[in-house]
């Protein structure tokens, strides 16, 4: 038996009360309405309802339809000797793809993320994917952005399983959309990649994604006479916005603890209302046809009626409105007296003013450089990015707590060994021939500094034994061996260019250098 009734929503004095005292609601009633619920329920792709109980076991299932092997709890050890759990390792091909998964209540902050991507320094895995069936702080966006870290929200995850469960197979050339917001970010602008090489970067997958929503407008009014008959007045109107996947409501709720307000405060608590931004032009949505082409097109039906959604809205509206008022009664003994009552709202004073459904459409894009994975999620409608792990270089983001205040750089080429993709500090075209690389995979030479690739630098310094280009190598006409420019000495005596292991020096303040045969 519930609390409190859920028609006005006065609170339950008696458990076993078959009708409301306030309103006069039918308890049996509920029972109806539960089995209603399960109906709907049904309709659901049954894979939904396992991202709140089987996190590991739902996005395992993703991988497993995209062609990878996956693994679970994977125990391995780390570069430096120490062992590293990985929930999901993903292989498929050369491609390895690391998984954590966060089942949490609160949103995932950056420290997580942070330690997340100690883990695949560790193990020297390029590419990691972070799902939760929460939001991610601004933080710890930013962090996993420029460290090709992909974020998978609730939301992200009831779209992949949405897929999977239809399938991809898309028959019609066209598809016809009502109450959905235009697309005005085309499939070619959003591929588009400011890159030196970017004919080393291939699409993998390109999905618009068409995810169904309600907006229900309201008014909240309430007049409440404390026992102290002091008359309290609660005005308030908006607009709540649902999920019509799975009935959840995206606008925040009102934190009253206050040890919680001043968690929530810090700056890694922060939530960055992206999809809230973009659900605000609900009222720009209209009917057209979208082609079906070179990318897939998935209409995501809605799972809830908006009969269910304003029940939701009320639901939310009383629950976000319950009041703790103080008050000092009027008895002369206890005039310093203060007391605590409860305000509860009741469903009457709440006010639906009307109810769209539209649906938002999402570029979900994935490229592939080399064996590394990157993703690009852009909202169509405005064109606001919402993850690109493939435009922001790894170099310039740091670990300290507030690193993503760190000024960000963007990339200009991947690495056509390891696929990473760097800005011009950290990625060089071999000067041979034109290659780009980064200096992990490059290699440098020792006497000018120039990054080559392998074919490109063969020469070895017969003094310290690194590598040399061409141009910066010579034969010592004494000794006959190869050597760099930084090791050359010019005789002062006869002008000889020789190695400095085929030299001499004298004099304390103003050296000077003779070859071998001057020496003597």
């Amino acid at each position: 038996m519930p609390k409190f009734c859920p028609e006005c929503g006065c609170r339950l004095l008696n458990e076993d009360a078959k009708f409301c005292s306030e309103c006069g609601y039918n308890f049996s009633e509920l029972s109806v309405k539960k089995s209603e619920v399960k109906s709907e329920s049904e309709k659901y792709p049954p894979n939904i309802y396992q991202l709140g109980e089987k996190l590991e076991e739902a996005v395992e299932q993703i991988f497993q339809a995209q062609g990878f092997e996956t693994e679970r709890r994977q125990r391995l050890k780390g570069k430096s000797g120490t062992i590293n759990e990985i929930d999901i390792l993903a292989k498929k091909g050369g491609r390895v793809i690391a998984v954590e998964c966060k089942n949490l209540s609160n949103p995932v902050g950056i420290s997580q993320v942070r330690d997340f991507t100690t883990k695949l320094e560790e193990l020297k895995i390029s590419k990691g994917y972070f799902a939760s069936n929460t939001e991610f702080s601004s933080g710890a966006k930013q962090f996993a952005e420029h460290r090709n870290i992909t974020l998978w929200t609730k939301d992200n995850l009831m779209e992949k399983f949405w897929s999977i469960s239809i399938g991809r197979s898309v028959t019609q050339q066209k598809i016809s959309l009502k109450n959905a917001l235009p697309v005005n970010i085309s499939f070619d602008e959003v591929i588009e990649l400011h890159l030196k090489n970017k004919e080393k970067v291939e699409l993998a997958e390109s999905d618009l994604f068409f995810h169904p929503y309600f907006a229900v407008e309201y008014s909240f009014k309430a007049d409440y006479k404390d026992p102290a008959k002091k008359i309290h007045k609660f005005r308030e109107e908006g607009i709540v916005f649902i999920d019509a996947l799975d009935g959840n409501i995206l606008n925040q709720r009102g934190i009253k603890d206050k040890i919680l307000k001043k968690i929530f405060s810090k700056e890694d608590g922060k939530i960055e209302p992206e999809l809230l931004k973009e659900l605000n032009y609900y009222d720009n949505n209209t009917s057209y046809e979208i082609p079906v082409t070179s990318y897939h097109v998935k209409v995501m039906e809605p799972q809830i009626q908006d009969r269910f959604a304003k029940k939701l809205v009320t639901d939310f509206i009383i629950d976000n409105n319950v009041k703790r008022i103080s008050y000092i009664p009027k008895s002369k003994d206890s005039i310093l007296d203060t007391k605590i009552v409860k305000f509860v709202p009741k469903k009457k004073n709440v006010l639906l003013k009307r109810t769209n459904f539209f649906y938002l459409p999402k570029w979900s894009i994935s490229f592939l450089s080399g064996n590394v994975d990157y993703t690009r999620e852009v909202f169509a409608f405005s064109g606001n990015k919402i993850e690109d792990t493939i435009s922001y270089c790894p170099k310039h983001f740091g670990r300290e707590l507030l690193s993503y205040l760190i000024q960000s750089k963007e990339t200009v080429a991947v690495c056509e060994i390891c696929g990473q993709a760097f800005c011009e500090e950290h990625v060089k075209p071999c000067p041979s021939c034109g290659k780009w690389l980064c200096y992990e995979d490059g290699v440098l030479c020792a006497s000018c500094g120039t990054l080559y690739c392998a074919e490109h630098v063969n020469q070895t310094c017969s003094i310290c034994g690194k590598m040399i280009c061409d141009a910066c190598s010579s034969v010592c006409p004494i000794c006959g061996n190869m050597y760099g420019k930084q090791h050359q000495i010019t005789c002062d005596n006869c002008g000889a260019v020789i190695c400095s292991e085929c030299s001499s020096s004298k004099g304390l303040i103003r050296k000077k250098y003779y070859c071998v045969r001057c020496a003597q």
